[in-house]
């Protein structure tokens, strides 16, 4: 069984938060996590924070990857999200299966 990391001893939803945070915000240093988590009220050493992040994102990058269908759904759906104004998520939905359909058209 592998090494167990001193931030798996933290709650998990303090987990989910900086996992959360890891991806949402790839500028913040580990120094950065560290006093987030310090403002929490945990106190984890950088090392720990640093190997808990590397493990989880070497496991991120071992899963399955996306079918080129899947990718080129998820680009419409983001380039929709740009450009869409309302607050409707069916609305916007429809706006992206309107790009997909129109990448499927025939030359």
């Amino acid at each position: 069984m592998g090494r167990k990391f001193a931030v798996e001893a933290l709650p998990p939803e303090i987990q989910e938060q900086l996992l959360a945070q890891f991806q949402q915000y790839p500028a913040w240093t580990i120094l950065d996590h560290t006093d987030w988590l310090q403002e929490q009220g945990y106190e984890v050493s950088k090392s720990a924070v640093h190997r808990y992040l590397k493990m989880k994102s070497e496991e991120a990058a071992e899963a399955e990857p996306l079918s080129v269908a899947e990718v080129t759904r998820l680009r419409c759906l983001e380039i929709a999200s740009k450009h869409y104004n309302g607050n409707d998520i069916g609305d916007l939905l429809e706006l992206s299966d309107q790009l997909l359909d129109w990448i499927r058209q025939p030359e």
